[in-house]
This record gives C-alpha cells, structure tokens and sequence, in this order.
C-alpha cells in the first residue's frame, strides 16, 4: 500500500482483500474530514474561488434616520452570510466600499450607506 499526499493510500500490485476495504474506508474518511489548511489537504488558492456577485439599485434604499439609508439583501447563489466575506464596490466607479451589515437570517441581511443614490455591486467570497 502505498501512502499520499495528506494520508491517502493507495492499492498496488499484490495489494488484496480486507487491505484495500480498509484503504478504501480511510480515502472516504480524509476527504469527508479534509479542509484544505495545508495539512490534511492541499491550500487553496484565493484566485481559484468563485466570486458572486449581486446588483443593489439605488431605488431600494429605505430611510432609516439620522442620515443612514438601508436595504435588505437575499443572498444569491444558495450561500449563507456566515460562510461568505462581503465586499462591496461602487457600481458606476468600481471603487471598493465600506458599509455596515446587520444579520437577518441565514441568507440575508440590511446593508446601510449615507448616500442613497449609490448603486452597489456585492461580492461575495
């Protein structure tokens, strides 16, 4: 039996029976387990991640007071808000922005700005 990379084993000639079956299980158990931190499974690269992104309009800000607008956003993709980093960018210039966020449930939440004639490019990572 030969071991891999992060502990897999792999069958070779004369390999037969119950030591395969047992290989077999632990292949199953490591990739069930693995969370690519470099030791039980390889990194992954930041630029190999799919981004989604979503279009906020400007019509759909709701006054809040003291300045602040906010609107509530349903997360595309089938994506919960704590598995995802939330960026956002101006849709007209594409320059970054900062805004605060507020949970709602699991695929949702407000985002607020003081500007309500933004239109908003979320990202979700």
């Amino acid at each position: 039996m030969l071991t891999l990379t992060y502990g897999y084993l792999k069958p070779e000639d004369g390999d037969i029976g119950d030591e395969i079956f047992d290989a077999f299980e632990n292949n199953i158990e490591l990739m069930n387990n693995h969370n690519h931190n470099g030791i039980n499974g390889a990194k992954i690269n930041s630029a190999d991640i799919n981004k989604l992104s979503q279009l906020i309009t400007s019509s759909g800000w709701v006054v809040q007071g003291n300045g602040l607008f906010r609107q509530l956003v349903n997360i595309s993709g089938g994506r919960n808000y704590d598995d995802l980093v939330v960026s956002y960018r101006d849709t007209d210039t594409s320059e970054p922005m900062v805004l605060e966020t507020e949970k709602v449930s699991a695929t949702s939440f407000y985002v607020y700005t003081n500007d309500s004639s933004q239109n908003l490019t979320i990202i979700y990572l």
